[in-house]
């Protein structure tokens, strides 16, 4: 077996499509646009280039690729935070461990002595995690591994660091009218307001964003703050996907103070794709995007700054989610994505609505002085 960094065209073409060696016999996979893939390693397209660094390499054994996988970290002041990404491999558990070994070299040398993985070369609300339970289609942006995979890294020695867990929710299922009495109450606060996305005046909904994001994930481990000039980027990118009134920001005295986002989930009218993703695929889209009712949407991320959780507006903005889903009755099921198992109280309230849980994904981590 082989091993080969990326340094060429030619070896990044390989790089994107060994999945299609990984998946020819699953039907579940749906392929992500693979421009969007290579975007994650371009400099001038990723943020995350402007505080670290990313290295990939493939795994060849007799001229065919098994194998691949990137190993990248941001930000060297604290030299213990790095991780590994977009790892596929064949069932071989000597070709996973020359892969892993690789990446692992990489970043010890680099100063790191802990990793995690399958993590994003970027923010946490894609590509994240290592699928272990739910393996139906994903959605968009939403990691996709073979069962096998698990054991490929729990043999090498990888542990798990936490869980999220992707919950699903149907129509019928969804059970908020409980939550009326006491949404009533909240949204009847002095001061307190929700509002729908705003598409009319993304900087200021970018602008929001940002102070809530940042001050309501600042504690958190591996905590990367946000910039206005990111988040008005990826509205334009997302817009296709934008339901206004599906995306909910809470207000204070017209503080920003809470969000929840839903996006409609494209992976059904791009799977056909293969992977493609030029001028005539995009027409495609737009079109789907046109002539399609919305039938399931993606939630990605739901959140409210310290100073104001556990008074309610959790309440209100699932309340005022919940009005919106039935005022759009083409919507047939929700996936809340993301819920790690560090946060007990919002799986309590995803269950108290009806929410089963659907998928499972595993953020592992690794010492690698243990190797």
């Amino acid at each position: 077996m082989e091993i080969i960094e990326i340094k060429d065209f030619k070896k990044e073409k390989q790089f994107l499509e060994i999945p299609f060696k990984i998946y020819k016999n699953d039907p579940n996979w749906i392929c992500p646009p693979l421009v969007d893939m290579a975007s994650l390693f371009d400099p001038a397209k990723n943020d995350a280039f402007k505080h670290g660094e990313a290295r990939r390499w493939i795994l060849s054994e007799n001229g065919e690729p098994i194998g691949r996988i990137a190993a990248f970290y941001q930000g060297l002041e604290t030299r213990n935070e790095a991780g590994i990404g977009f790892f596929e491999c064949v069932n071989k558990p000597d070709a996973a461990q020359k892969l892993f070994d690789t990446a692992l070299f990489w970043l010890k040398e680099k100063g790191f002595m802990e990793i995690e993985g399958p993590i994003n070369f970027g923010h946490r609300d894609s590509y994240w995690g290592l699928l272990v339970e739910g393996f139906t289609a994903p959605a968009f942006q939403d990691n996709y591994h073979p069962p096998y995979y698990r054991a490929l890294f729990e043999n090498y020695g990888f542990v798990a660091d936490f869980e999220q867990t992707t919950a699903m929710i149907t129509r019928k299922d969804f059970n908020a009218e409980r939550l009326g009495p006491i949404a009533q109450k909240v949204m009847a606060k002095p001061g307190y307001s929700f509002r729908s996305f705003q598409m009319d005046d993304p900087k200021k909904m970018a602008q929001d964003f940002c102070a809530i994001y940042n001050e309501a994930w600042k504690d958190h481990e591996h905590f990367s703050p946000v910039t206005e000039q990111e988040i008005r980027l990826m509205i334009k990118n997302m817009k296709p996907l934008v339901l206004p009134e599906l995306i909910t920001f809470a207000y204070v005295d017209e503080q920003p103070v809470g969000f929840y986002i839903s996006l409609r989930d494209v992976n059904p009218m791009i799977a056909s794709f293969r992977g493609k993703f030029g001028w005539l695929q995009k027409l495609q889209l737009f079109w789907r995007l046109k002539t399609q009712r919305p039938k399931k949407l993606r939630s990605i991320v739901f959140g409210v700054i310290p100073e104001f959780q556990n008074k309610g507006l959790e309440t209100g903005m699932i309340w005022h989610f919940y009005q919106a889903i039935q005022r759009a009755p083409s919507i047939e099921e929700v996936e809340l994505s993301w819920v790690g198992d560090f946060n007990p109280r919002m799986l309590k309230l995803l269950e108290g609505i009806g929410a089963k849980p659907w998928k499972k994904h595993i953020t592992f981590k690794l010492k690698i002085n243990d190797q």
